[in-house]
């Protein structure tokens, strides 16, 4: 869920996930690590949050609505 929501939100912003990456600090091996059994650490959610206007709960599909 998490790695479908992030990369959503990215094609969302006309943006690739490497470029989205890239401006959040996070290398592009992290990003096709990502699993749905698999998602970053809480503070790289929080950073990839921050950076789409959106929270950790919807990330990670706690929650089914963004914020923005």
């Amino acid at each position: 869920m998490f790695k479908e929501n992030f990369v959503r939100l990215c094609n969302q912003h006309g943006e690739s996930p490497t470029v989205v990456c890239k401006k959040i600090g996070i290398t592009s091996s992290a990003f096709s690590k990502w699993t749905d059994e698999s998602i970053p650490r809480q503070a790289t959610l929080i950073r990839i949050a921050d950076y789409f206007g959106t929270t950790v709960a919807y990330l990670t599909g706690v929650v089914r609505v963004a914020t923005r």
